[in-house]
């Protein structure tokens, strides 16, 4: 090995490897959304592009899945749906019946009141090897 190296006369050259590492796509997004991670990027002094590449990234890595939930906009509306109010029905009489309410009642009954979807909120799986 050289004591020296002189790298003066050097010539620079790319990463031949670089343009596979990243990929430009367009994607549609919320305001909402943007305006989040334009926020984190202030904060943070990370790109709000960045941002949103290591949060996929997360999600990709811990193998989330995004739940989509979708309520109507008006909540007047889905208390007046006739379906609905039948359920409703259907498990008061259950419950005073004392037979209690069928899991799949209760799986979308317990899920959040939201307008949007929820994205990754579900915990990752763990492989068997």
């Amino acid at each position: 090995m050289r004591a020296e190296y002189d790298f003066a006369r050097m010539k620079g050259h790319r990463n031949p490897y670089a343009r596979r590492l990243r990929r430009s796509v367009t994607i549609r997004l919320d305001d909402a959304s943007i305006a989040y991670f334009k926020e984190l990027a202030a904060e943070t002094g990370v790109a709000y592009q960045s941002l949103i590449n290591l949060y996929l990234r997360d999600c990709v890595v811990h193998r989330r899945r995004p739940v989509q939930h979708w309520v109507s906009e008006d909540a007047d509306q889905q208390e007046n749906d006739p379906r609905f109010r039948e359920r409703v029905e259907r498990a008061r009489a259950s419950l005073r019946a004392g037979r209690g309410i069928p899991w799949e009642d209760v799986q979308a009954d317990s899920e959040p009141a939201t307008a949007e979807p929820v994205v990754c909120d579900r915990p990752a799986r763990r492989r068997r090897r």
